[in-house]
């Protein structure tokens, strides 16, 4: 049996020396509507301005198209194929200063997804080469703020089952109440580049409508009034009753996003340095998220 960390909430919430906390993510909020999409978003250029891009891209797909990337976030977090876990280490609650914080897609190691979110579950840490996860971040009153850094998101596309894709963002931040037992009330970003969407996140994207699309309309022919018939009217150009990655990114709407980063995050020497050299070159993204409780394995 493997060395575990402490169990998060047999943590006293006043506990005067600092201990180290682990979560697993139980739910994500995938924006819904451009009103979701601006109180999920976060700050990631500096601006002053909530940033999300492409939560706004999929609140309008969800709402125009029918597209089902809420369902299929927490089915895949449910069943165990999406799992995020964060670790603050040295933490007193409820303030801390310098406060070091790791996020990192993690592994079930009892295959039971019935009890991960039991809040005592043990976990394995999977990094994700590119992004490390590590940020430094500052708790004040029990609400937590960390980043920027380079972290993992995963993401579920749409399906049955949904194809769950690590995708490597940068300038990432969360901000969450925080307490021994549970992080509340969070918000989770980053940016990503055009070329990191183009090619690890259309493609599952495609796929899974496509999916959606065979079992609803059977030989081209739609049963009425269910998703796939309205994903087909919407993403099928050419009529042969197939999704493809070239018809998602032909799609006006689809288009006019990855074609138009919104933040200007890297200068022109390619580091991290944002709103410097004035070229926009990331598209920001923000979720609202829970977590409980977890043991990660040492």
């Amino acid at each position: 049996m493997p060395d575990a960390a402490p169990v998060a909430d047999a943590v006293p919430p006043d506990a005067a020396l600092p201990v180290d906390l682990a979560y697993v993510i139980d739910t994500v909020r995938v924006p819904e509507s451009p009103n979701e999409a601006t109180a999920l978003g976060l700050d990631l250029d500096g601006n002053m301005q909530p940033d999300n891009a492409l939560g706004a891209l999929l609140a309008a797909l969800h709402g125009q198209a029918g597209l089902p990337m809420g369902d299929a976030q927490m089915e895949a977090i449910g069943s165990g194929r999406a799992l995020t876990l964060f670790q603050l280490d040295g933490v007193l609650l409820p303030d801390t200063a310098d406060l070091p914080v790791l996020i990192s897609p993690g592994a079930d190691l009892d295959d039971d997804p019935g009890d991960n979110f039991s809040g005592s579950e043990m976990f394995a840490l999977a990094p994700l080469d590119g992004a490390d996860g590590q940020l430094v971040g500052s708790m004040s009153d029990g609400h937590l703020r960390a980043g920027p850094g380079a972290v993992p998101v995963l993401l579920a596309a749409a399906g049955d089952p949904a194809e769950v894709t690590a995708l490597r963002g940068v300038g990432g931040r969360v901000e969450c109440d925080a307490s021994a037992a549970a992080l509340a009330s969070g918000r989770f970003g980053a940016a990503f580049s055009p070329e990191e969407i183009h090619t690890r996140l259309i493609p599952p994207l495609a796929d899974g409508i496509d999916a959606i699309v065979q079992r609803d309309c059977p030989d081209n022919l739609c049963e009425p009034d269910t998703p796939g018939e309205s994903l087909k009217a919407f993403f099928d150009d050419d009529g042969d009753g197939r999704i493809t990655a070239f018809e998602l990114e032909s799609n006006s709407l689809i288009s006019s996003t990855l074609g138009n980063p919104d933040l200007d995050l890297f200068d022109e020497n390619g580091d991290f340095n944002p709103r410097v050299d004035g070229v926009k070159d990331s598209l920001s993204f923000a979720v609202g998220f829970t977590a409980v409780g977890a043991v990660v394995a040492e």
